[in-house]
């Protein structure tokens, strides 16, 4: 699957999409803000993204569906990194792809030098991930820091 993955710049096209990811369930209890985003400012938000230069909001697709995202804000050759897998295809080994991919499309494309994350402690499940991605935790506590040097 690795092979078959790509990711490109969000688009206006992609909005509905991520609304309903964000709005899912898990979603929404793994994120640090724990309450469901209404469309409008949702809109807002995703037209914010789009026009801001500091950030990347960017969408994993196989050629035949999308199903993850990946967003970059940048603090100098550092950005802070946010990642969600679609509900279907959560489990099946995409969020570490997702991170690989994301890794070098940073190095490459922002000349990036270190990623963080911000991971709520009672989310195993991405923790583990990062961890495997070769993130590294720098605090912990409620929401833990990730690092991880490209």
């Amino acid at each position: 699957m690795a092979n078959s993955i790509a990711l490109r710049l969000a688009s206006q096209d992609d909005c509905r999409q991520l609304f309903e990811w964000r709005n899912d369930p898990t979603t929404v209890a793994m994120s640090l803000v724990s309450e469901p985003v209404a469309w409008e400012d949702h809109v807002r938000w995703f037209e914010s993204v789009l026009a801001n230069p500091a950030r990347h909001l960017l969408v994993a697709s196989n050629g035949e569906e999308s199903f993850g995202t990946v967003r970059f804000d940048d603090i100098g050759d550092t950005a802070e990194i946010s990642i969600t897998v679609s509900p279907e295809k959560r489990g099946q080994g995409v969020g570490g792809l997702l991170l690989e991919l994301a890794a070098t499309w940073a190095k490459e494309e922002l000349g990036l030098n270190r990623i963080l994350a911000q991971i709520k402690a009672t989310n195993p499940a991405s923790i583990a991930i990062f961890k495997k991605s070769g993130y590294e935790i720098t605090s912990d506590g409620e929401v833990l820091s990730l690092v991880k040097y490209l």
